[in-house]
């Protein structure tokens, strides 16, 4: 079966030793402040996304989560940080955070629907270290797209144009910041979508 994913990444150098203004999420709504751009920590993300899914729908901590919640390595010098749960209508709901040396940081943010359900599959990635930053956003459509162009026009006509939008972002703040702007309000939608 043919397949095709819209992502959206974009490599940037970021600057961050200066202080900017910041979206935070905080039950829906997004409020302006000030923080230390170092500081930024992708907790706050993955606390946010867990209590907006957790409003919606009874999640149960999946199998994998026992076994790899949280590994270090063997040097001490890495950790990584594993959630995953599984609901009626999510076939896995999964988040890795691995925090390095150098302040290394990795989030990988991925909810994978039932197959049932005419859902993608939303993925967020963020890497970022003191010399850049990497942002992946990703969906990913269970059905054929390629063939089927009515299916494809449905996931990507509103898609498209926000990728666009952002596409000539060229700081990395900015483009961080909004990336999770839309990310806080693109899971609600999904679990509206879903529950």
């Amino acid at each position: 079966m043919n397949s095709l994913s819209l992502s959206f990444w974009v490599g940037l150098k970021p600057s961050f030793s200066r202080k900017s203004r910041l979206c935070r999420c905080r039950e829906g709504n997004t409020e302006a402040g000030t923080e230390d751009v170092s500081a930024l920590s992708y907790h706050k993300f993955l606390d946010f996304a867990l209590t907006e899914t957790k409003l919606r729908t009874h999640l149960v901590p999946s199998p994998l989560q026992e076994k790899f919640s949280h590994i270090q390595a063997v040097d001490g010098k890495a950790e990584l940080k594993f959630q995953s749960f599984e609901a009626s209508k999510i076939r896995l709901l999964r988040s890795m955070y691995i925090h390095g040396v150098d302040t290394v940081k990795v989030l990988d943010f991925t909810v994978f629907p039932r197959v049932e359900f005419d859902l993608p599959i939303f993925c967020a990635n963020f890497f970022t270290n003191s010399a850049t930053s990497i942002i992946v956003l990703d969906l990913n459509p269970l059905h054929d797209v390629i063939d089927n162009r009515e299916y494809k026009e449905k996931y990507y006509r509103h898609l498209l144009p926000l990728g666009m939008k952002y596409a000539g972002v060229r700081s990395v703040v900015v483009l961080y910041l909004k990336t999770l702007h839309f990310c806080c309000h693109m899971l609600p939608l999904l679990c509206s979508n879903i529950f």
